[in-house]
């Protein structure tokens, strides 16, 4: 039954969030209205609401983040109600002021307690008086001296972490193991953060070395209710942003559960928190201390609902129509175990460089316990002006164990072709022993570069080249059988072919022949074997030392993507006229991405070494550190702060020894 408050829902937000929304207001028999940029006109939320509406502008200020157009639009469309999804304006109390001024419904808390919950300080004094246990630390604002920033740390001890007031996510974070190291820290910190959240105001924070990061779910209604929905754990994180999260939390005992359950509603009660929000703590043994609360629908949502059955944006929903919540703390209960695995357009051996394309053809797997909530689908392009968020692969078991060897399955099977994502993380983690025993604490994944490394195995990459040639051969013989006269047909496709790959790990030489001649591929000068194949047009089935795997190939020339029970390859068919996949020589430092440049490191004549910072980029909502490639001096710098540079731009040129 629709709420009686609410009939049609804009939703000011963009991919699979907005898909999430446009799902759970069609549930409760609400219409949903989309937003979109421009850029946004073939995303896949824009043709999945019951309308969609144009906002103009080519920045984020002037569209996502415009709260007065945004209203206006919800008048435009016949809206009764806005719901911010996460990120954007999700937490900015502009918005919720736009909308009651408007006579819209807001889904989501007072603004007031937005406003609270927002300021990082703010929000640990105030939870702090109520009795929640916080960590301690110290505010930095305006202008202060190395000095001063030295005596303020001192009285937390280092290492220390730097914070954001007013945002999250990681953006404006900064770990700080001496003093020495300070002052670069805060002033990058600060930058961050005014890009992020426009506030340069941070905070020191006591670091603990490897807490687990474990949030409670809330939710509150408008007579004062405030429900705990069970726990999560994000303790896998990659630069303090997760990377997989589970429910409920493990490893950590009932009784410090219970009392962090309790201290997740005092701290909601504290603020009259309605709607759903989470509240964060880091885990350190049987302590806990309030880490931040955020006052909207987290990403990693879903989980929940695998667990307990409950719908949270319909729970959204009511609570903004004024309804009371359907149940009572005695009604919430969990069954099995959930995993959730964030897929992204990024490179995380780089340094987690983010990937922008367009996604030729996607399959997100299917199966019992499996959900996806995606961004995109086939020939959606993920742009470098949002994150690089690409999907959420989730599943559900009756245990851990099961959860996660469903996840494992469903990142094997599922299908991107021409968009790089994070998947072998995904996979490696998953995998992972320590993950597995549930050891993994929130310094987990930042210490391990084995698994940020992670690419498939020699022989898996070697097994997907020649299922990659196979499928060219198959299709060249069935090209080239043409009439001849005199003669009848000829077959001039089974002939031994050479073909020459590229993928994100260099190049790979194939050798094929004919129907059942073994495929090699060239190691260090000399062939070795992979296996033979039975090709039809969309199978190629590999048998190699006496077992036989089947791969899908899907060929758009000259890409060749190869998906099979090892996971997916993607491959570029090379030939002469290529030019080198490194795309300059090693004394430039050209935008790996679209971004702006936000500072220049070096001087023409300073002598650099080998992985040493030239300049920093922001792209995709973070900064990235481009750095030299060897040992040379600097000649030119052909950039500088403020500068909007393109794919490719050569940023600096450095002389090489």
């Amino acid at each position: 039954m629709a709420p009686s408050r609410l009939q049609r829902v804009l939703v000011a937000n963009r991919g699979e969030i907005a898909r999430r929304i446009i799902r759970g207001a069609h549930h409760m028999g609400i219409d949903a209205v989309a937003v979109y940029t421009t850029e946004d006109a073939a995303s896949p939320h824009v043709g999945e609401a019951d309308l969609a509406v144009h906002l103009p502008g080519t920045t984020l200020a002037e569209t996502y983040l415009d709260a007065g157009a945004l209203v206006a639009l919800a008048g435009v469309a016949g809206a009764d109600g806005i719901h911010p999804g996460y990120g954007f304006l999700s937490e900015n109390p502009a918005l919720p002021e736009a909308c009651a001024r408007a006579g819209i419904v807001w889904v989501g808390p007072t603004p007031e307690s937005m406003r609270v919950m927002g300021h990082k300080v703010r929000a640990k004094e105030t939870v702090a008086a109520a009795g929640v246990p916080v960590l301690p630390g110290a505010v930095i604002s305006g202008t202060v001296t190395d000095a001063e920033l030295i005596r303020s740390a001192g009285a937390i001890g280092f290492p220390l972490l730097v914070k954001a007031s007013a945002g999250g996510g990681g953006r404006g974070m900064r770990l700080v193991a001496r003093p020495d190291e300070l002052g670069e820290a805060v002033a990058a910190a600060r930058r961050e953060a005014a890009a992020a959240f426009g506030s340069d105001e941070v905070f020191f924070e006591r670091y603990l070395p490897s807490p687990r990061h474990v949030e409670v779910q809330v939710v509150g209604d408008t007579d004062g209710t405030v429900l705990h929905l069970f726990d999560r754990e994000c303790s896998v994180q990659r630069r303090h942003q997760k990377v997989i999260e589970e429910a409920p939390a493990i490893l950590v005992d009932r009784g410090t559960r219970s009392r962090m359950w309790h201290a997740a509603i005092v701290a909601a009660q504290t603020v009259g928190y309605q709607g759903v929000g989470t509240v964060e703590f880091l885990v350190d043994g049987s302590e806990f201390f309030f880490l931040e609360m955020n006052t909207r629908l987290q990403v990693e949502h879903g989980v929940t609902e695998l667990v307990t059955g409950l719908d949270l944006v319909g729970l959204q929903l009511l609570v903004a129509s004024g309804q009371p919540l359907p149940l009572a703390q005695e009604h919430v209960t969990v069954s099995g175990h959930a995993v959730e695995a964030r897929l992204c357009a990024e490179r995380p051996r780089e340094g987690y460089r983010p990937t922008p394309g367009t996604a030729t053809h996607v399959a997100w797997p299917a199966g019992p316990g499996l959900r996806t909530d995606a961004a995109i689908e086939s020939g959606s392009t993920v742009s470098p002006s949002f994150d690089s968020l690409v999907a959420k692969v989730m599943a559900r078991g009756d245990t851990r164990q099961t959860a996660i060897g469903r996840l494992g399955r469903a990142l094997t099977a599922l299908e991107v072709d021409g968009l790089e994502t994070n998947r072998d993380l995904l996979a490696a983690i998953v995998h992972d022993p320590v993950f597995r025993r549930g050891d993994a604490g929130i310094d987990f994944l930042d210490s391990r570069d084995d698994l940020r490394d992670a690419v498939p195995a020699d022989d898996v990459r070697h097994r997907h080249a020649a299922a990659a040639a196979l499928a060219l051969l198959h299709r060249r013989a069935a090209e080239s059988l043409v009439p001849v006269p005199a003669a009848g047909w000829r077959n001039v496709g089974t002939a031994q072919h050479i073909d020459t790959f590229a993928d994100a790990l260099g190049s790979l030489v194939v050798r094929t022949g004919g129907p059942g001649a073994a495929a090699a591929v060239l190691v260090s000068g000399e062939w070795q074997e992979v296996g033979t194949a039975t090709t039809t047009d969309e199978f190629v089935d590999l048998t190699s030392a006496g077992i036989r795997r089947r791969h899908r190939v899907r060929v758009a020339a000259p890409h060749v993507d190869v998906n099979g029970p090892e996971g997916q390859s993607s491959f570029t068919l090379r030939t002469e006229d290529d030019r080198d996949e490194q795309g300059g020589t090693a004394g430039e430092c050209r935008a790996p991405l679209p971004g702006a440049i936000t500072r220049v490191m070096v001087s023409v004549g300073d002598a650099v070494d080998d992985g040493d910072g030239l300049v920093v980029l922001e792209a995709m909502k973070m900064e990235h550190t481009l750095r030299s490639g060897g040992a040379g001096t600097v000649t030119q710098i052909l950039c500088a702060p403020g500068d909007q540079v393109d794919v490719g731009d050569v940023l600096v040129v450095v002389e090489p020894e």
